[in-house]
């Protein structure tokens, strides 16, 4: 996990990487999520459902996870660097 910042406000930021070798198991903890992962059924092909402050939305490989003062955000990797720096 590395830490980014808005103009704003900083957030804590993590991109998702499903699959062997990925972080499956990281991202899960980042979101708070009680369920044990299984690194074999964390595949690209299957996108991890994530509550954000919008509702549901589907995380697809590549896309970034914010923890932000109000829940999580969910952003492509284009909207991610558009928005957020990587705070020093």
């Amino acid at each position: 996990m590395t830490r980014y910042r808005t103009r704003s406000a900083p957030v804590d930021a993590i991109r998702y990487r499903p699959g062997p070798g990925g972080n499956c198991a990281e991202v899960a903890a980042f979101i708070d999520d009680d369920v044990e992962h299984d690194d074999r059924a964390c595949t690209p092909e299957q996108p991890l459902e994530v509550f954000t402050v919008a509702g549901w939305a589907s995380a697809l490989p590549g896309d970034w996870i914010t923890r932000e003062r109000d829940g999580l955000g969910l952003y492509g990797d284009e909207r991610f660097h558009e928005l957020f720096e990587e705070a020093s």
